[in-house]
């Protein structure tokens, strides 16, 4: 068995996609991170439902900076349509990344999500693709989507699936 088998990379093509979304910054504490995810997709979901808006696909965190002095990211859900008054509050109607990305597979817990990244990070550098940490920068926007609910699947089930845009 390939190192690798468990992150399954895989080139994909991303299409275009239209999503509610907001914004957040925080440290890097995965703790600290996830309370304001949480919150985030909280916001989320009222909107949808004050707006009677549909997701119509898996809920993302895209990723704009990461590293020791903090993290950017936005959490964002997939509607068919923008809504027709957007209001004033934190949400943004706004495309999310689109074309060729690199695909990988976490299956298990969110707090583990660190392994696999650790494992991307090998991967990268076997590949060539990565030779010092600041590499990383080229991978962004990169962005993680949530393919099963984590309401009803237990924890061992939760898939991630983790993109890096490619040149």
């Amino acid at each position: 068995m390939d190192n690798f088998d468990a992150i399954q990379p895989t080139d994909v093509t991303v299409p275009e996609a239209l999503a509610i979304q907001i914004s957040s910054s925080v440290g890097s504490n995965p703790a600290e991170m996830g309370a304001a995810m949480g919150a985030a997709f909280e916001a989320l979901m009222a909107y949808l439902g004050e707006k009677n808006l549909q997701c119509i696909g898996a809920p993302r965190c895209v990723y704009t900076a990461y590293g020791p002095e903090g993290t950017t990211f936005s959490t964002a859900m997939p509607v068919a349509a923008a809504p027709e008054d957007a209001g004033d509050g934190p949400v943004i109607v706004a495309p999310l990344p689109s074309g060729k990305a690199l695909r990988f597979t976490h299956t298990g817990p969110y707090p583990q999500l660190m392994n696999t990244y650790n494992l991307i990070t090998e991967y990268l550098r076997e590949k060539g693709l990565l030779v010092t940490d600041a590499d990383w920068a080229k991978y962004m926007p990169m962005w993680e989507e949530y393919v099963n609910d984590p309401d009803t699947v237990p924890e061992a089930e939760l898939i991630t699936h983790i993109y890096l845009p490619m040149p």
